[in-house]
C-alpha cells in the first residue's frame, strides 16, 4: 500500500500528469507561436520586398478605371475603355466573399506574382501565369487578395493603385470625377 501507483508504466500517475500538463503547455505554446507566424505572413506580405518610388498619381489619357457589375459578380478594370487594353483587373463575388481575384498582363518572364502599392503599403500576392498568345506574355491571376488587407484598404480610400514591376511602378490614376472604385467597393461591401 506504499508503493505509489504507475498505471503499469513504471511511472508514477503524480508524475504522469504532470508530465501531461507540462506537454499541453508545450502544444500551447505551439500552437500560439505558429498562429502568431502564420499572422504575421498574412499582414505582412509586402515586407520583404525592395522600396520601389512610386510617382505621384496623375491620370492618364484614354486610361481609367472601369466597373462591370453583374448580379452575382463585380470586375472593375484599369484601361482604355471598349478595349482590351486593360493593366489590372480586380474582381469580386456576391455573398460576403472576402476574397478579391487580381488580374493582369505583363511580359514574358515576370515573376509569377502580383505586386501592388497603396498608401504607403505593399503587397505581393502569388499568382498563376499562363502564356497570353495575343500579347506574347503573360496573364497574372491570383484569388489571394482579400478586402481586408491594407493595400486593398488604402486603395480603397485613395482611389488609385500602382503595379510594380521588379524596380518599376505604374500608377493606375482615375480621371477626375471617375467613381467606379468607390462604386466597386460598395458593391463589394
Amino acid at each position: 500500500m506504499g508503493e505509489p501507483a504507475t498505471a503499469g508504466t513504471g511511472v508514477t500517475l503524480d508524475a504522469a500528469a504532470k508530465l501531461g500538463e507540462h506537454r499541453s503547455m508545450r502544444r500551447i505554446g505551439l500552437v500560439v507561436a505558429m498562429s502568431l507566424a502564420l499572422a504575421a505572413c498574412a499582414t505582412n506580405r509586402g515586407a520583404g520586398l525592395a522600396p520601389v518610388a512610386i510617382p505621384d498619381p496623375r491620370p492618364v489619357a484614354g486610361l481609367d478605371w472601369i466597373l462591370d457589375a453583374e448580379e452575382d459578380s463585380a470586375e472593375l478594370v484599369y484601361g482604355a475603355p471598349m478595349s482590351d487594353d486593360y493593366r489590372l483587373g480586380v474582381e469580386c463575388r456576391g455573398g460576403g466573399d472576402p476574397k478579391l481575384g487580381l488580374t493582369r498582363y505583363a511580359p514574358r518572364g515576370t515573376k509569377a506574382e502580383i505586386v501592388l502599392s497603396a498608401g504607403g503599403v505593399t503587397q505581393s500576392y502569388a499568382a498563376l501565369s499562363e502564356p497570353e498568345p495575343m500579347s506574347g506574355g503573360v496573364m497574372l491571376t491570383s484569388r489571394l487578395a482579400e478586402k481586408s488587407d491594407p493595400v486593398i484598404r488604402a486603395f480603397r480610400e485613395t482611389g488609385f493603385l500602382a503595379v510594380i514591376d521588379g524596380d518599376r511602378a505604374t500608377v493606375l490614376a482615375p480621371q477626375p470625377g471617375t467613381t467606379a472604385v468607390a462604386d466597386f467597393f460598395t458593391w463589394c461591401g
